[in-house]
């Protein structure tokens, strides 16, 4: 056969002729996701030291109402607790070194691949997808080393606390409220009352519930939404 014969390039294979440029599109968008494959997080956070900065005790008054109510003889009862708590508090400014845990997880676009309802994500590059990710899988005991860091944060600590029940005071409004409808608004003078179902029945024939709301001038201090139903079933 004559030397200057022209060369025959071989035949493609038939595996990457089917590679179309979607297909190798798909094949770089991979390789560039690949490198996160799997996820690190934090698991936990471990204090190992904390420093106080500075330091500093205060008294504190809390006022709260509360509001009770109880079915006796066909009457809503409602009663109101007042308190007035007394603290001694102690406010911190600190420091603390935290140690933090990692583990790691498999990443969105990898479990993408592996569950992708097209056959040729799923398998081909599936199959691709799970050989870089064993590669990464060498690097994981590095990136779950622990560390440290140190952070800084105010804290509030209750030394003691007292509480005493206070008298009913005049600045107190009681409302009673059914159906968006206000029934009731007046200034609180004794720690209960008593509210004939029958009245709310006959006002009220389909409602079953009530709101009670107290108010301190303009500011709401406690609330409360109560169930008519069961009660007033019990009239018929």
């Amino acid at each position: 056969m004559s030397e200057d014969r022209k060369h025959i390039p071989s035949p493609i294979p038939i595996p990457f002729r089917k590679l179309n440029i979607v297909t190798l599109l798909q094949l770089l968008i991979l390789i560039f996701l690949l490198p996160g494959c799997f996820q690190v997080y934090a698991v936990r956070e471990e204090v190992l030291e904390t420093k106080v900065l500075t330091s500093s005790d205060s008294d504190r008054i809390v006022d709260s109402v509360e509001i009770q109510h109880a079915f006796v003889n066909k009457y809503l009862e409602l009663t109101i607790h007042e308190t007035t708590k007394q603290e001694r508090l102690r406010s911190e400014r600190i420091v603390e070194r935290k140690k933090i845990s990692y583990d790691y997880r498999k990443s969105e676009n990898y479990r993408q691949i592996s569950t992708d309802e097209k056959p040729w994500n799923r398998d081909i590059l599936g199959s691709f997808a799970d050989l870089v990710a064993l590669f990464e899988l060498i690097t994981i005991p590095f990136r779950t080393i622990s560390d440290t860091k140190e952070e800084g944060s105010e804290r509030e600590i209750v030394l003691s606390s007292e509480e005493k029940e206070a008298s009913v005071k005049t600045d107190l409004t009681l409302i009673v409220r059914i159906e968006n409808s206000e029934v009731l608004n007046r200034k609180l003078e004794t720690r209960t009352m008593k509210i004939p179902l029958s009245e709310i029945r006959k006002r009220f024939p389909r409602s079953n519930q009530m709101e009670i709301l107290i108010y301190k001038s303009n500011e709401r201090v406690a609330y409360k939404a109560i169930s008519l139903y069961d009660a007033l079933r019990e009239l018929r």
